[in-house]
């Protein structure tokens, strides 16, 4: 399954400057178990043309067992939880369709995880213009379509940190032309959507929603492993931006079963990753995942502009120990990039707000401020 490539249609005028046409998309039902004793079915509805140039206003209506948010005035997702039992953190939450194609793990695809994760790394590490020298330099030797498609890829992700906006989406589209050639073509789609949909979030357009469900759509047939990972990981970050904005209690318990649900199988899916072939996707995988699992429990979504914007008047003294402890187990791990040491500043900053400890969060916060000066890059950061 190719991305469509009517989803996006982009005319850009300036790097900081684009319209998106959207056609009339309808996203299937999508199936599938995230836990043995939870399950959670997801409808994404596109309706009319969105133009992502406005605001985006949220509501909330609650039925039988959905939930329906308007993300814009011409557009809604609706979320169906089904809840058979507990959350269990510790059971198995791989999904289990009846079928899954593995993944090609022979020299070519093996090179291409290697190099998608070395470059990563160093884009993430805000060394944008060698990370670009570099993809140029392997694009020059004429590499096999696979392997140009994940330099596309890399080239993408480069642009994303960068903030440049429409290179990324120019860059996908010119990718996509390219899938029909390649061999590994389902893993490549998985990425192709993660990368859209991050640049969708990093924008802070929420549309980016009916992406990543569209993905999930595909891994419900596909074997484990980082790309799925980063799937889950930026579906629950868009379903974490609907939580904070929740007023009614049990809408906001169902989304947070949601994310979280999600957090976890990302966690699975990266530990599922061919041995030696994405080292730093598996490790800030965790990290990620285990800071937005301290953000569900603190509950909310920190940002260094307004800090304590949504912090609950009472966080349960629970809330704050699960925190505590997941963001001791992140820190030890010593993020070793710009990317993850400013989401660990952030995420240890709303630890002390849910402590009461403001000074100490409002030091974190200047820390991070601090860091995203010296690395202006960081400034486009989001997962």
């Amino acid at each position: 399954t190719n991305p469509e490539s009517t989803m996006f249609n982009s005319s850009c005028h300036s790097e900081s400057f684009c319209y998106y046409g959207w056609e009339m998309v309808l996203l299937n039902l999508l199936t599938g178990a995230l836990l043995g004793f939870f399950a959670t079915l997801v409808v994404y509805k596109w309706q009319g043309e969105h133009n992502q140039s406005g605001t985006t206003n949220y509501s909330t209506v609650s039925g039988k067992g959905n939930t329906t948010v308007n993300i814009g005035s011409n557009s809604s997702v609706t979320i169906q939880h089904i809840q058979n039992g507990e959350f269990v953190p510790n059971k198995s939450f791989l999904y289990s369709p009846v079928c899954r194609s593995s993944r090609l793990n022979n020299k070519t695809q093996a090179s291409c995880r290697r190099l998608t994760d070395k470059l990563a790394q160093l884009s993430d590490d805000g060394q944008l213009k060698l990370c670009q020298s570099r993809i140029q330099k392997l694009l020059r030797g004429k590499p096999k379509p696979d392997v140009e498609v994940a330099l596309h890829f890399a080239e993408t992700l480069n642009a994303i940190n960068d903030g440049k906006f429409c290179r990324a989406y120019t860059l996908l589209n010119k990718a996509e032309t390219l899938l029909p050639a390649v061999e590994n073509g389902t893993e490549h789609t998985v990425r192709w959507y993660h990368l859209m949909s991050l640049a969708q979030l990093r924008e802070g357009k929420h549309a980016g929603i009916y992406i990543t469900g569209k993905a999930l759509t595909l891994l419900q047939s596909t074997e484990p492993g980082c790309f799925s990972a980063w799937v889950f990981i930026t579906h629950a970050r868009f379903i974490t931006d609907l939580v904070v904005e929740q007023d009614e209690e049990n809408t906001k318990m169902l989304l947070v079963k949601d994310a979280e649900t999600l957090f976890y199988t990302a966690i699975q899916h990266a530990h599922n990753e061919f041995p030696n072939q994405m080292n730093y996707f598996q490790n800030l995988i965790l990290e990620l995942a285990g800071m937005g699992l301290a953000f569900l429990h603190l509950g909310f979504w920190p940002s260094m502009r307004k800090p304590k914007l949504g912090i609950p008047s009472q966080v349960s003294p629970e809330a704050v120990e699960k925190a505590q402890k997941i963001l001791g187990n992140v820190d030890q791990a010593s993020p070793t990039t710009h990317i993850s040491r400013l989401f660990l500043m952030i995420a240890k900053a709303s630890l002390q707000y849910g402590l009461g400890n403001d000074k100490n969060g409002d030091n974190l916060v200047k820390s991070a401020q601090k860091l995203v000066k010296r690395h202006p890059y960081l400034k486009f950061v989001d997962w």
